[in-house]
């Protein structure tokens, strides 16, 4: 009868380290998992503030095409580009987003004023 608790206290024993390493891994694994959700919120904001100053920028330049739209109609003599006024005027990051898009809307310009 002895030897038989014994080996009862045993294997319980064993599952207990065995639940102890397990609970161990588990908690690792849920710090990592939120260490991952925070970085992952980050760069959603990240991504969501991008996109707003994409927004605010195409605005901005939308309301500046369409003034220069209305001044070219307006007075042919005062033709500048888009992507000449902008290079005078705006920031070097609206610059660097925006530049390969004037580059195709200005080929376009071009096109059309054949």
């Amino acid at each position: 009868k002895k030897a038989e608790l014994e080996k009862q206290i045993r294997l319980m024993s064993n599952e207990q380290a065995n639940l102890t390493q397990t609970l161990e891994q588990s908690s690792d694994q849920i710090t990592q998992l939120e260490r991952k959700q925070k970085e992952q919120e980050h760069l959603v904001r990240s991504r969501e503030k991008d996109i707003e100053e994409l927004r605010v920028g195409n605005h901005h330049l939308l309301e500046r095409l369409e003034t220069m739209s209305r001044s070219r109609s307006s007075s042919p003599s005062c033709r500048m580009s888009l992507l000449s006024e902008i290079e005078m005027s705006g920031s070097d990051g609206e610059k660097s987003v925006y530049q390969t898009h004037f580059d195709v809307i200005e080929e376009m310009d071009e096109e059309f004023d054949l």
